[in-house]
């Protein structure tokens, strides 16, 4: 342990030292300021005793000059002072700034290759701090391979390679590695860079789900009184009760069988699940699994297009920012439809309030190009109503509530 905390004292001021922009500034690292807290705490006299057995070992090797007190502190340690950054190094066994800069720069290039320009420019914006020892996009210049594997992720993803895949597919299909976008910080490092470059407020669970790279492919689950040409088969699915599951890339074309009194689309499953089975109308209701993601969104547009305008187009969610953020992503998609919220209303039963960073996004959402988004954001900040899942509520028909 107490190697330890000499090796990290030590491996601060080299990471100082590589930070330093002035190189006839000497560089210095104090022992009773914030970063020599880890010292401090070892106030006995062995565990000093043996810090400072390493430190010397460096001082000996002509790598740092060891400050002591003076006076009657003459055998307290004050600071440590960098004498020559690449015997420290050496003694560490650690690259300096521009050896690391080197590996990761030649550890990434070829990912960049074929990537698209923003992804070159996200990595060059950032490069700096990796060269100089500090953290960036989430993560550590220490490990090489692993931004070069995260800039992999992003620049196959900007290419659309993971179209047709699931989660673990594409990581071993296209990294070697099923589980590597399941990693620690490896989706958060992905969802920043992207967002560097893209202009959302999506969480990064929200982006991947809006790419369709999801741990398990969703079905589409669906009930109403359509005709569904899927795998180039046409399938009256009217009178199949309580719904129909099917895989949405296999859907070529959506036409209404019957007599279509709405569309509504739901977010969670056990609610799609009770009113499929407990109202019985002429209505169209699909299941979104959460944040609509690409073939979910392509079997939408397709009865938009399908369904005459008067048509009525309806969404359920939860009454949270996520929630809003899907009804934002569908009524995107609409183009010959308005698409209105259903059951999200200020009033009804109340749950946990929201968080401050909560209410700073409703209020982005309630200036949304969307009329739909926007108003029901105002409207939730106006009440300022607390947040609702939407299985505290028992289904309602759009048709009932409309009179």
């Amino acid at each position: 342990m107490n190697t330890e905390v000499a090796v990290s004292l030590l491996t601060k001021l080299l990471r100082k030292a590589d930070r330093q922009t002035d190189p006839s500034r000497t560089t210095t690292l104090s022992l009773r300021s914030q970063e020599g807290q880890e010292y401090v705490q070892h106030g006995d006299v062995d565990a000093r005793d043996a810090i400072h057995g390493q430190l010397k070992n460096a001082q000996a090797e002509g790598a740092v000059e060891l400050v002591w007190g003076r006076g009657s502190a003459e055998n307290k340690l004050v600071s440590i002072r960098l004498v020559d950054g690449d015997r420290l190094a050496d003694y560490l066994g650690q690259p300096r700034g521009g050896e690391l800069g080197h590996a990761i720069r030649e550890a990434t290039e070829p990912e960049l290759a074929e990537a698209p320009d923003w992804v070159r420019e996200v990595f060059e914006a950032q490069f700096p701090r990796w060269a100089r020892h500090e953290n960036a996009l989430g993560l550590a210049p220490d490990d090489p391979g692993r931004i070069a594997q995260v800039f992999r992720v992003v620049a196959l993803l900007a290419q659309g390679a993971h179209q047709g895949l699931d989660q673990r597919s594409f990581g071993a299909l296209l990294l070697g590695d099923s589980k590597f976008l399941e990693r620690s910080g490896v989706r958060g490092a992905v969802g920043r860079i992207w967002k560097a470059a893209h202009e959302t407020d999506l969480s990064t669970e929200e982006l991947f789900e809006e790419l369709g790279l999801k741990k398990f492919p969703p079905s589409l689950y669906l009930r109403g009184a359509l005709e569904v040409e899927y795998s180039g088969v046409p399938w009256d699915l009217g009178r199949l009760v309580p719904y129909v599951g099917m895989d949405p890339s296999h859907v070529s074309r959506v036409l209404a069988s019957g007599a279509v009194s709405y569309v509504l689309t739901i977010e969670n499953l056990a609610t799609f699940h009770r009113y499929v089975r407990e109202v019985d109308d002429s209505g169209v209701v699909l299941y979104t699994a959460g944040f609509p993601g690409p073939e979910f969104r392509a079997v939408y547009g397709m009865l938009d297009k399908t369904l005459e305008p008067p048509t009525p187009f309806y969404h359920w969610g939860d009454r949270d920012v996520g929630g809003l953020r899907i009804l934002r992503r569908l009524e995107q998609v609409l183009r010959g439809h308005s698409l209105q919220p259903h059951l999200m209303e200020s009033g009804g039963t109340e749950g946990e309030p929201f968080l401050c960073q909560e209410w700073k996004a409703l209020q982005g959402l309630a200036g949304a190009e969307e009329p739909a988004t926007a108003s029901l954001a105002y409207e939730w900040l106006r009440d300022g109503v607390s947040k609702r899942e939407q299985e505290v509520q028992a289904p309602a028909s759009p048709l009932h509530m409309a009179g």
